[in-house]
């Protein structure tokens, strides 16, 4: 009786060890695929700030400088929404993964809780 009970609990470390292990490994791709993201909305504004700042400093007439600030607007604004729209299929496939993940774990929780209650 000792016996199973140990073995029991040593299958439920290994199980919790391995399935940790998988959230980890589909938590750390999310974080690395969000943080490479954020580079690029940081690079895309930066790139924007320092084309509006030579805008600013090059244009004479306003009006120039506005038509030159909305087409700069324009271009930035697609380069965001392309980024957003990225953002939201690392999301997307995020939640997949997690379901997927936890749908396994639920189920092998069930089978070692059944199979633990036939042992005993």
């Amino acid at each position: 009786m000792q016996n199973v009970f140990v073995e029991q609990l040593e299958d439920f470390g290994k199980t919790t060890l391995e399935a940790t292990k998988e959230l980890e490994t589909i938590s750390t791709g999310l974080i690395s695929k969000l943080t490479e993201i954020q580079m690029q909305m940081l690079s895309i504004a930066l790139e924007a700030n320092v084309k509006n700042i030579s805008l600013v400093s090059g244009t004479r007439d306003y009006k120039d400088l506005f038509s030159a600030q909305a087409k700069l607007a324009s271009e930035y604004n697609e380069k965001l929404f392309s980024n957003a729209k990225k953002t939201s299929e690392i999301l997307n496939e995020a939640r997949t993964k997690l379901t997927d993940w936890m749908s396994t774990v639920m189920k092998t929780a069930t089978k070692k809780s059944t199979n633990g209650r036939k042992a005993a």
